[in-house]
């Protein structure tokens, strides 16, 4: 008898655990991403959720991503998304969520209904794009991205561009003083 009333007691509580608490609706793997865009969807239930995209990006790659609500309604009911907030973390041994994450860019605006953000700074390995928000339909929420990959050129530090021109004087120098 007390086995039972303590079973339903803990089935209880992981329901209504489950119903208060964000709920993950998935981890999607993207994979390696070529240049250009790459588009993502996302379906989540009737309350708060958390999508995790991984995806690599190329040596020397940029990358913009955003995030559309895809409202629909219909006389079975609507689906509609607000977002809070869209992080690009940069994932450095490509295991999600492991601690060793390091935040790139990010965009919030709770009660958006879009969102985006751009990281053009050379970059290159395993990152992570989190979607939060809220799926506040009656059936929940369904929404739209894209995540463009640039390729970005690195411009050297004034340092390096100071050892570039002297090289150069000094090499002038050299086959100057060699024609005479």
């Amino acid at each position: 008898m007390f086995r039972s009333k303590m079973k339903s007691g803990l089935l209880a509580s992981l329901v209504l655990g489950a119903a208060c608490s964000p709920s993950v609706a998935s981890t999607t793997d993207l994979g390696p991403l070529p240049t250009g865009a790459t588009p993502f969807f996302g379906i989540v239930s009737s309350n708060a959720f958390v999508d995790l995209f991984t995806f690599v990006l190329p040596q020397n790659g940029g990358t913009g991503s955003s995030v559309v609500n895809f409202p629909v309604s219909g006389a079975f009911g609507n689906f509609n998304t607000i977002f809070s907030s869209l992080v690009l973390l940069s994932n450095p041994n490509g295991i999600a969520l492991d601690g060793d994450e390091i935040t790139l860019a990010s965009s919030s605006a709770p009660g958006a209904s879009s969102l985006s953000l751009n990281w053009e700074t050379p970059a290159g390995g395993a990152m992570i794009l989190t979607v939060t928000g809220i799926g506040n339909g009656s059936l929940g929420g369904l929404y739209s991205g894209a995540i463009s990959v640039s390729n970005v050129t690195p411009i050297p530090e004034p340092a390096t561009w100071g050892m570039m021109t002297t090289g150069a004087i000094l090499l002038g120098f050299g086959l100057r003083r060699k024609r005479s």
